[in-house]
This record gives C-alpha cells, sequence and structure tokens, in this order.
C-alpha cells in the first residue's frame, strides 16, 4: 500500500511540473502571438502608405489596371507592391535624368 501511495504522490508531482511547463509555455506563445500581431498592423499600415504614395506619384487607372493584371500570374499582393515601387522608381530616375538635361 506504501509503494502504491508513493507511485500516487509521484504522479502528482510529474503533473505539477508538466501543467507548469505547458502554463509556461502557453504564456510565452500568447506574448509571441501579439508581438506577430502588432507586426502585423504596422507592415499593414505601411504596404497602405506604399499604395497611397504610388497612387500620389502617378500609378494612376492605366498603371493599376496593368498592375491588377500582372497580379493575376503574380499570384501574391508582395510581388505586386515590389514590381509598382520598382517601376516607380525607374520612372522617377527617368524624369530626373530628363529635367536634368532640360536645364543643361
Amino acid at each position: 500500500l506504501a509503494i502504491l501511495i508513493g507511485i500516487i504522490m509521484g504522479s502528482w508531482a510529474q503533473q505539477r511540473s508538466l501543467l507548469a511547463e505547458v502554463m509556461e509555455t502557453n504564456t510565452r506563445l500568447a506574448f509571441t502571438t501579439n508581438h506577430l500581431e502588432e507586426e502585423k498592423m504596422r507592415l499593414d499600415a505601411l504596404l497602405v502608405r506604399q499604395y497611397n504614395l504610388l497612387s500620389v506619384l502617378g500609378g494612376g487607372v492605366n498603371s493599376k489596371k496593368s498592375m491588377d493584371e500582372d497580379s493575376n500570374s503574380l499570384g501574391s499582393r508582395e510581388g505586386l507592391t515590389l514590381e509598382r515601387i520598382e517601376l516607380m522608381r525607374r520612372h522617377l530616375a527617368v524624369n530626373v535624368n530628363s529635367s536634368t538635361a532640360d536645364i543643361e
């Protein structure tokens, strides 16, 4: 009977230890999830600002339409955004070069 009680007490101690470990892991997981949600919100806000900037700088209806067609082939908004940023960078570089040539 004493051996059986000893085994039960050891089992309870092991269960408490495992429960404490699971609770600690859940706390860390909740913290990480919260951090990742905040990061996602920041990145979404950045993406919205990039789209707004592109539309202000001349990413008008025609380029948006062509980019929407390209997005079907890309399959991701990230690729679409990167292409739009690169397209706008090239467009601005051409404008700067032509403005410099006009001044000279």
